[in-house]
């Protein structure tokens, strides 16, 4: 029995060596991880399109588009299998760590936000030639974000900073002779920062818009090897007149050869308030986003709709590939004018 534990810890100990941390890939500017419903109903993302005031998650240049100051908290939802009522049966679910995915305040020309960038927990048990193992990991990683933009005659330029903290707890067990060997046992803190610009040209009822993401990152593990995040791009127009909007962007990473992803919106006043009569809006939006439109699974599909009345605005949208409700992913957001 003594041999063959002590056979068994070797070859753990060359596995720590070879894989000491767990599979964590830093790319968070992606479609799926947007916070903004309104983007995310109009295809999923957003480089031009300075109506929505949760942009600055895109293009922190468009703020500077903004004529009024907000305060907005956005909430999310994907959970396959799992009720809707889980969120809105309680709202207090909204503020559980994995729905609330922003709170901020949108000014003239600036943003001071909180956003949940990153939250992985699993726990796990498998076998490999017999043996059974067990690996536990909690991730995550907030981002407190301070935005600035400017603008001169049709040319803006717009600036995210973000300062960065988290922690990971990674634990791995394997069982011999029943009994539990800790394999790796990780506990970790970090901080960093990462970056955003972006810049947007507005020319009568056209606006063109570019954004780099992540550009310059680092992150600061205390026990673990420094990190930088993935950079990524995001090009887009807009075109609008009083009552509609249409929406065309391409996303991606930089310096790497994978296709981008190309995102079509169309957003329709239904009802366009007059505020000398009643000061009511309520909006449709319809998107679309694909890195290939060859067939049905590849292609994400987005409804949403807003609805404003006063200082009061509400947003929500829904994406989904599959058509099965259990899957869909919905995004929220609420905000006052002060």
């Amino acid at each position: 029995m003594t041999s063959r534990i002590s056979l068994t810890l070797i070859i753990l100990a060359f596995s720590l060596y070879l894989f000491s941390e767990p599979a964590i890939t830093y790319d968070y500017h992606v479609t799926q991880n947007s916070i903004s419903p309104i983007s995310t109903a109009l295809g999923g993302t957003n480089a031009s399109f300075y109506s929505d005031p949760l942009s600055v998650y895109n293009n922190p240049s468009l703020l500077a588009e903004s004529k009024s100051s907000l305060l907005i908290a956005g909430f999310r939802h994907y959970s396959p299998s799992s009720n809707i009522s889980d969120m809105y049966g309680n709202p207090l679910n909204l503020l559980k760590d994995n729905q609330l995915n922003y709170l901020g305040l949108i000014m003239e020309k600036g943003a001071i936000c909180y956003q949940p960038i990153s939250s992985i927990e699993s726990d796990t048990e498998y076998t490999t030639a017999d043996v059974s193992h067990r690996e536990y990991t909690d991730f995550y990683l907030n981002s407190f974000q301070i935005t600035t933009s400017a603008k001169e005659k049709d040319f803006a330029f717009g600036i995210n900073l973000k300062y960065l903290t988290g922690r990971l707890v990674h634990l791995k067990e394997t069982e011999v002779d029943s009994v539990w060997i800790r394999e790796d046992f990780i506990d970790d803190r970090a901080n960093g920062f990462s970056t955003d610009i972006g810049f947007h040209l507005k020319k009568a009822n056209i606006v063109y818009g570019l954004s780099f993401h992540d550009i310059f990152s680092k992150i600061y593990w205390k026990k673990g090897s420094d990190r930088i995040l993935k950079r990524r791009y995001t090009l887009g127009l807009h075109l609008e007149n009083e009552e509609t909007a249409f929406l065309l962007s391409m996303s991606g990473r930089l310096k790497m050869k994978k296709n981008p992803t190309f995102h079509f919106g169309y957003s329709k006043y239904v009802v366009a308030g007059d505020p000398n009569v009643t000061d009511i809006s309520l909006l449709l939006r319809l998107g679309a986003y694909s890195e290939k439109f060859e067939s049905q699974k590849n292609i994400f599909y987005s409804i949403g709709s807003g609805f404003y009345y006063g200082a009061f605005r509400f947003d929500c949208s829904i994406t989904n590939n599959d058509w099965k409700v259990e899957n869909n992913r919905y995004l929220i957001s609420i905000s006052f004018g002060i």
